[in-house]
């Protein structure tokens, strides 16, 4: 048996809090793995749904996003912002479900054409435009595309300074 968990050095006790589950999203698995890589890119279903997440002194109410063909899944505070602000991975998520649950299954199919779930990374970006505030770009990360903007990013007239894009 495999069993991914975060395990601390040397942990003295548990500081676990209550959770409460608000609301249970589905992903398909190529955008799931995608958002466990980058927890704190900013994502159309956090935005969608943190109004849906309540606030109460009993417990920490969150998102479960579940992989929609895997068992595991995040528990995700977004405490209003568009990305998972406090998140937990949670092994078997799938199994903790009981049958008066929804499941929202609406991300499962890209009704938007920038939902493309064959791109499974992102590239996460921040510009400095000559003395303007920060810009933070969120771009697919295709070779073709990052190609371009490599090109343009180095490119000295285009006024934007970047670090090198690995």
């Amino acid at each position: 048996m495999i069993i991914q968990a975060e395990l601390r050095r040397k942990q003295s006790e548990y500081e676990g809090d209550p959770c409460a589950v608000d609301k249970v999203i589905e992903l398909p698995s190529l955008r799931f793995r995608q958002f466990s890589r980058a927890l704190l890119a900013d994502y159309d279903f956090i935005a969608e749904n943190k109004n849906a997440v309540r606030h109460d002194e009993a417990a920490r109410h969150c998102l479960l996003i579940l992989d929609a063909d895997g068992t595991d899944g995040f528990l995700v505070d977004p405490q209003g912002y568009n990305y998972a602000r406090y998140s937990a991975f949670v092994p078997n998520a799938r199994s903790l479900l009981t049958p008066d649950m929804g499941v929202d299954r609406s991300y499962l199919s890209p009704a938007e054409p920038w939902r493309d779930e064959s791109r499974d990374e992102m590239l996460r970006m921040t510009l400095r435009v000559d003395g303007k505030p920060d810009y933070t770009l969120v771009l697919p990360a295709d070779e073709e595309y990052l190609d371009a903007v490599k090109a343009y990013t180095r490119n000295p007239s285009s006024g934007i300074l970047l670090p090198p894009i690995l």
